[in-house]
């Protein structure tokens, strides 16, 4: 796909943020450019702009009165880093998406749909909230990925739901009618672990359980005594960090993550005076002492593709955030092999216990 994009007269070349060295990943796919392409004669229109997760809708609604609300700490500095790339004003208007934020009206609501079908569900909802009845709101998306559960979703919160055709394997949904005074959700899963009943919101990894890889890491890992300074490192709902504070109630732990609501969900499952948390997703922008232990379960999914370079370039952050003397403590699927490009970054790499799908490892200086 030719990473360069003719919009309004104007050519916008895009890059991905995260870099990658993947050539066949693109920042872009035909349903951001068809969304673009739907409303592109409505100048003087509102916009409302979601899950723009490479900044490029921001960027081609750039001159615009359009609002971009941030779901992650990587989708800012995307939108950042392709202003800078293509600018045309000074800035952009933005706001993160937490659990209390109330949708500003708009006329047209660009959505790319998320691989979260619960995601998409809290989106819709703050969204019927505020859409006004003539307003549309533009789902995105390739039609690959095409589920009936966007329809029921959909048609929970809007009397109009219509798809277009196909375009480049791309299709729009065009929601229209927002329902009102529909009853109040909370928007969060309840999931037990050894007796203690955890909250998470919607859209945060392993929405109804703890995933598998996490379990084979709690229930086999031990804090040893001298490790009082530690990172949750992509914490999700902070099920990590909850288990290392029973053991040890003392420690100072931090929790970082790339996504909001997963930090939101972690502050309701830990509530140590000692805890500190990060909606982040580089380790270089948090200012930490050199931290006894990083721990992580990483993420390797990057909405629907596997791609393992984000934990790769956490590694090598993590690395610089430790002690001489601290470990980083990985649980990851084996299949990723991890350990070849651990033995890249550190000196000793070792595999503490593993089963058929799940290993956990140990690397330090």
């Amino acid at each position: 796909m030719d990473p360069r994009v003719s919009y309004k007269d104007q050519i916008f070349s895009f890059q991905r943020y995260p870099e990658t060295t993947n050539k066949s990943l693109r920042a872009y796919s035909t349903a951001d450019i068809l969304m673009a392409e739907y409303v592109k004669d409505f100048k003087e229109a509102r916009y409302a702009i979601f899950n723009d997760r490479m900044g490029v809708l921001g960027t081609l609604m750039n001159q615009r009165d359009s609002m971009n609300y941030l779901h992650y700490s990587s989708q800012e500095k995307a939108l950042d880093f392709q202003y800078k790339k293509h600018q045309t004003k000074e800035t952009y208007s933005r706001a993160y998406l937490s659990p209390d934020i109330a949708i500003q009206e708009s006329d047209f609501y660009l959505v790319k749909m998320p691989k979260s079908v619960d995601f998409l569900d809290f989106m819709l909802d703050k969204i019927a909230q505020s859409a006004p009845q003539e307003s549309q709101v533009v789902l995105g998306f390739m039609t690959k990925y095409f589920t009936k559960s966007w329809l029921e979703i959909a048609q929970k919160y809007f009397d109009g739901v219509e798809q277009t055709k196909a375009w480049k394997k791309a299709r729009l949904m065009i929601l229209s009618k927002p329902k009102k005074n529909l009853p109040a959700k909370e928007f969060t899963h309840n999931i037990e672990w050894q007796g203690t009943v955890l909250k998470q919101y919607y859209g945060v990894f392993s929405a109804k359980n703890i995933d598998l890889g996490t379990r084979f890491l709690l229930e086999n890992f031990t804090l040893k005594p001298n490790e009082e300074l530690v990172l949750d490192l992509a914490c999700g709902n902070g099920i990590i960090g909850h288990h290392l504070l029973q053991q040890n109630p003392k420690i100072e732990l931090h929790a970082s993550d790339d996504f909001l609501l997963a930090i939101e969900s972690a502050k309701m499952n830990i509530s140590s005076k000692n805890a500190h948390f990060y909606c982040e997703n580089d380790l270089n922008q948090i200012n930490l002492p050199s931290l006894d232990l990083i721990i992580t379960n990483p993420p390797f999914h990057f909405e629907n593709e596997n791609n393992i370079e984000v934990s790769i370039q956490l590694f090598r952050q993590a690395k610089r955030k430790l002690k001489a003397e601290g470990r980083l403590v990985i649980v990851a699927n084996r299949h990723l092999n991890y350990t070849t490009h651990l033995k890249h970054i550190f000196t000793s790499v070792s595999q503490l216990l593993w089963n058929e799908k799940f290993e956990i490892l140990e690397a330090k200086y």
